[in-house]
């Protein structure tokens, strides 16, 4: 493409990456491993968070999770809806459905909404 300067790397995963999936707008998840040869390569998704941060999108790693002896070799993922318990909001849930070589998992993950003070947030700008 002309014109185009280069793409932006924004968090890299320290295992082999074999399925990404975007869920909620603002999450990607990557999983994959090294598979049950026991190489000490971890099978495993990662949760990212991208946004902002004024002068570069940023990748951050809010979630990792081992997934046992067989590496994710595919993945689908969607969000649930948001909902209020309590007059308090929760985060929507994400949903996954992993190929782990012959087998298949579905899992739901329940992230907490955290709440920032507005001091925290000037002191990272």
């Amino acid at each position: 493409m002309s014109g185009q300067k280069g793409c932006e790397t924004v968090a890299s995963v320290s295992f082999p990456a074999y399925a990404v999936t975007a869920v909620c707008g603002r999450h990607i998840v990557v999983g994959g491993g090294g598979g049950a040869a026991k190489t000490g390569i971890r099978n495993q998704f990662d949760v990212y968070e991208l946004y902002h941060n004024g002068t570069q999108t940023v990748g951050e790693r809010v979630l990792s999770y081992d997934v046992g002896d067989y590496c994710i070799t595919n993945m689908v993922g969607w969000p649930g809806a948001i909902t209020a318990v309590s007059s308090r909001v929760t985060a929507p849930t994400i949903s996954l459905a992993m190929g782990l070589e012959e087998k298949c998992a579905v899992v739901k993950l329940k992230p907490t909404l955290q709440t920032v003070k507005k001091d925290e947030i000037l002191s990272q700008v």
